[in-house]
């Protein structure tokens, strides 16, 4: 399961449905985590992922994460076909880790947490390949387009949808099966990938509403 943070402590949406998502998968299954972060800060969110009974695999920081070097990637993504919020999560080194853990050990399913890591992933990966998109990110940066006053900001934003347009139609095809969170987002993606869409509702821990 590859994501780009430890989801715990839950302080997003994002860290809800994965969070939720990997507490479901450990009931039946031996869960590997592959994340992006640190030993230390991330302390608290390990030792719960690993209660459940996950084994955690940080496979590196999240420093081109922070603000200071998103600023570089739109740069820098402005002469490459990928898009800035893919290229700020791609890095060589995790690209080869991961093909050295898939290389090394056994696994049955392989599991993408979002579209934003797919350009990590390494060609030789046997076994069934699931995406699970938390959006449809092409369609929201279509509509940061069509509302962005600033008409660089606005050039750019298009040129972003489509980057994202293309390379969500390119990397959908690497994987079997994508998972969406409603039936809007399946009916968009049904339009552009022929292969089973289905839709994984948003986990809630009943136990801390009671």
């Amino acid at each position: 399961f590859l994501t780009q943070d430890v989801p715990y402590p839950v302080s997003s949406g994002h860290h809800q449905r994965t969070s939720s998502y990997i507490k479901g998968l450990s009931r039946r299954n031996n869960v590997k985590i592959i994340t992006f972060g640190d030993l230390k800060e991330n302390i608290v969110g390990i030792e719960f992922l690993n209660s459940l009974g996950c084994n955690v695999e940080i496979i590196a920081n999240k420093q081109q994460f922070r603000k200071e070097n998103r600023f570089f990637s739109v740069i820098r993504a402005f002469f490459t076909p990928y898009p800035y919020a893919v290229l700020m999560r791609y890095r060589k080194d995790v690209k080869d880790k991961i093909a050295e853990i898939i290389q090394n050990e056994s696994f049955d399913l392989f599991i993408c947490d979002g579209i934003h890591l797919a350009l990590n992933l390494p060609k030789g990966i046997v076994g069934k390949k699931i995406l699970t998109e938390h959006n449809v990110e092409s369609m929201i940066v279509k509509r940061y387009a069509c509302i962005e006053r600033n008409i660089l900001k606005k050039i750019y934003a298009y040129f972003e949808f489509t980057k994202f347009y293309l390379f969500e139609k390119k990397m959908w095809d690497f994987f079997n099966e994508l998972y969406v969170c409603s039936e809007y987002d399946k009916v968009i993606v049904q339009k552009r990938f022929k292969r089973k869409v289905l839709v994984v509702d948003n986990g809630v821990d009943v136990e801390s509403l009671r």
